[in-house]
Parts: C-alpha cells; sequence; structure tokens
C-alpha cells in the first residue's frame, strides 16, 4: 500500500485557487451582513467597533493578493515542472 501525502501539485492549484475564492466570497458576504446586526454604541465603544468595521473592510481589498500570489505560485509550479 502506497503512502501518499497530500502536497501542493499542478493538478491541486485550480482547486486551491477556487477553494480560496469561494472561501473569500463567503467571508465578504458574512462581514457585510454581520455589520449592520451590531447595535448603535456610544462612546469609545463606538469608536473601537467603527475601527474594526473600517479595518476589516479596508482588508477585503487586499484578500484579492492572496489570489494573484497563489496564481502566481501555480505558473510557477507549472514552470519548475515543464523545465
Amino acid at each position: 500500500m502506497k503512502n501518499r501525502r497530500a502536497s501542493l501539485s499542478v493538478g491541486n492549484a485550480p482547486i486551491l485557487l477556487v477553494t480560496v475564492a469561494i472561501t473569500l466570497i463567503i467571508g465578504v458576504v458574512v462581514i457585510a451582513n454581520l455589520v449592520p446586526s451590531i447595535p448603535t454604541l456610544t462612546g469609545a465603544a463606538n469608536t473601537t467597533v467603527v475601527n474594526i468595521v473600517t479595518t476589516t473592510y479596508a482588508s477585503m481589498g487586499l484578500l484579492v493578493v492572496s489570489l494573484i500570489v497563489l496564481a502566481a505560485v501555480a505558473i510557477l509550479l507549472v514552470v519548475r515542472m515543464l523545465s
């Protein structure tokens, strides 16, 4: 019986990209639906919530970079396999 290890290969790269993309989309939808349900607070608590929401929305734009990096890794795997 062969011992099979899960490894990153060229065949797994598209599945990984699609999985990460779907996970990111679900995360954005969850956060977009969660933020309006936060009750209105006053004082320092409201400032904290506003800062967290602002930072979270700003970080969502950077998540696209992770998809680009994963695609670049997949391309490098193909180039390495062909060389």
